[in-house]
């Protein structure tokens, strides 16, 4: 090949690289009380759970946001939804059923994910700002056979939540996980996104 042509097929392939998508992490907004993330590529809905919801069946999901320093977790919220989809609409409906029971309908897949991040959070009251911290953001899918059945489901007790989280993943449940820090929140700013952290 010659010289040019090989430069040429170089610089293409840099530039590509260079253009490629960032590895999925999620972004950070803090409005000086309440800690959020906002994983902006992370679907949810997606393999085996997207598959059950277009064959009709209510699919739940738990939720776990911790923010921990070494090893010593400082703060943890846990969530739990339902999710339906409607194959006439073409759209989701999500219930909370941890805490004040919420429900939401019409929804498309981009909407219903992006409601459920945004019912879960950390309270940061008597975190020191400058105290490096780590956020990990957890959510796996309830296999059927481990269900509550969708209607009147009151959901999982919080303890029974975090039990979910206290054991690893097994082979067959659908599951993310995306992590965030070390950070300081002296790094994020407020009603912003974190500029720090891996």
């Amino acid at each position: 090949m010659p010289r040019r042509a090989r430069w040429r097929l170089l610089t293409l392939l840099a530039l590509a690289l260079s253009m490629a998508a960032p590895a999925q992490r999620p972004d950070i907004s803090w409005d000086g009380s309440r800690l959020r993330v906002a994983p902006s590529e992370m679907r949810i809905f997606s393999g085996r759970v997207l598959e059950r919801l277009r064959n009709g069946a209510a699919v739940a999901l738990n939720f776990q946001l911790t923010a921990s320093a070494g090893a010593r977790v400082l703060r943890r919220a846990v969530e739990r939804f339902i999710v339906s989809y409607d194959l006439w609409e073409e759209r989701f409906s999500v219930t909370r059923t941890t805490g004040a029971r919420q429900s939401v309908s019409h929804l498309t897949q981009s909407q219903a994910e992006a409601w459920c991040f945004e019912q879960i959070s950390l309270s940061t009251d008597a975190l020191d700002p400058g105290r490096p911290i780590t956020l990990r953001l957890e959510v796996r899918a309830e296999e059927p056979k481990n269900a509550r059945p969708a209607e009147g489901d009151s959901g999982l007790s919080l303890t029974a939540l975090i039990e979910v989280f206290s054991r690893p993943a097994r082979g067959h449940e659908q599951s993310w996980s995306f992590e965030r820090g070390p950070f300081r929140l002296s790094e994020v700013s407020q009603n912003g996104k974190s500029q720090g952290g891996k």
